[in-house]
């Protein structure tokens, strides 16, 4: 077991925080002179640091930030295609509405029961919905 020395503080800083202090550090002393006397080593990760790869110049990153780019496009002209599918498809525009937009949560049985037809073919009107502004936005996309 190695020397310790204790470090002195200003007449300011009360005992108890001095010794405090001191006795932290002279515990993390001892444990790493166990630690090497056991073969335990911490690994230094800095001599690597400087041969990691940028992120930004992988394959994954640049694919993941193209379909960001992409989603984004979307995301700009979905209240467009919600204009076109209110004036070309009144009806499943309201479905729409209803389930996506209603301020309340609302189950497809509770909205079966509202248009009083039933819970598969509530599904499949929506499916028809969601399929014609996929349609619209992909038609669409870049002329935004």
């Amino acid at each position: 077991m190695s020397k310790y020395k204790y470090i002195i503080f200003n007449k300011e800083i009360p005992n108890n925080i001095k010794r405090e202090y001191n006795r932290m550090l002279r515990k993390e002393q001892y444990q790493t002179e166990r630690d090497n006397a056991h073969g335990v080593y911490l690994l230094s990760y800095a001599p690597f640091l400087h041969t990691l790869a940028d992120k930004t110049l992988t394959e994954e990153y640049n694919a993941e930030m193209q379909a960001d780019f992409l989603w984004e496009q979307k995301r700009k002209i979905l209240p467009t295609a919600i204009n076109w599918l209110k004036n070309s498809h009144f009806d499943e525009y309201e479905l729409i509405k209803h389930y996506y937009y209603n301020d309340k949560k609302i189950t497809i049985n509770d909205l079966a029961k509202k248009y009083n037809i039933s819970k598969q073919a509530l599904s499949k009107r929506l499916a028809t919905a969601r399929e014609h502004l996929k349609k619209f936005i992909i038609t669409h996309k870049n002329r935004c």
